[in-house]
């Protein structure tokens, strides 16, 4: 009825394969159509952040899927995580950070984080994170960071957080610290901007660095 393909691949094998098959008896040919339309029409594929946590059971993940999923877990797991309570790992759920979502938006800054210690990582990502998260909540922007972005822009915008936040702090990387480089940010784009902020994580990310940039204090 279906699988023809397979049965072909199957012939070609070199040694014996035990073939899970499924067998229907006495249909009628109105019957065997119907099933064939059906399994080539209703079929649903399995949700990508389930695909996740299956190819993580697996070992069959990429460095990067890997790493950004052990840092997932940390997020999802850690008592001190300020997305612990947004964090859904198997499935998409209105309100909440899946896994495709958050290797989406954390695959931003993979490049510049993978040779890194996960524990510090998560040290230093939480504290920007929890920073913006509060910022976004003087706004009255609540679980702001689960919108995808929001999030997305977020990391996309921590390059240059960091850097401002090293130069000015040196090696005091706080929730605090970055908060003080945010600030400018949040008092120059509404919250209106925050709570509607598009679909366009590059839009929104450019339009953060812009108000970012346009603060610049000189001092002697």
């Amino acid at each position: 009825m279906d699988g023809q393909h397979r049965v072909y691949g199957f012939s070609l094998a070199t040694t014996k394969l035990r073939v899970p098959v499924i067998i229907y008896e006495g249909l009628s040919r109105e019957e065997e159509v119907t099933i064939f339309i059906d399994l080539n029409t209703k079929q649903k594929p399995v949700p990508n952040e389930l695909l996740l946590d299956i190819k993580k059971l697996a070992n069959a993940e990429s460095d990067q899927e890997k790493y950004l999923n052990d840092l997932f877990d940390l997020f999802e797991t850690s008592k001190e995580s300020c997305l612990r309570e947004i964090t859904s790992a198997s499935k998409k759920v209105p309100g909440k950070i899946s896994r495709v979502t958050f290797k989406s938006s954390f695959s931003a800054i993979y490049p510049k984080i993978n040779h890194l210690e996960l524990s510090k990582v998560f040290s230093v990502l939480n504290a920007y994170l929890t920073a913006f998260d509060e910022q976004l909540l003087s706004l009255g922007v609540q679980n702001g960071l689960s919108n995808s972005t929001i999030l997305g822009s977020c990391l996309m915008l921590f390059p240059e957080v960091f850097q401002k936040t090293k130069d000015r702090y040196t090696d005091d990387l706080s929730s605090k610290s970055f908060s003080a480089i945010l600030e400018p940010i949040f008092s120059s784009i509404t919250s209106a901007s925050f709570k509607k902020p598009g679909n366009s994580k590059r839009e929104f990310y450019q339009k953060m660095t812009s108000a970012l940039k346009n603060n610049v204090e000189i001092d002697f």
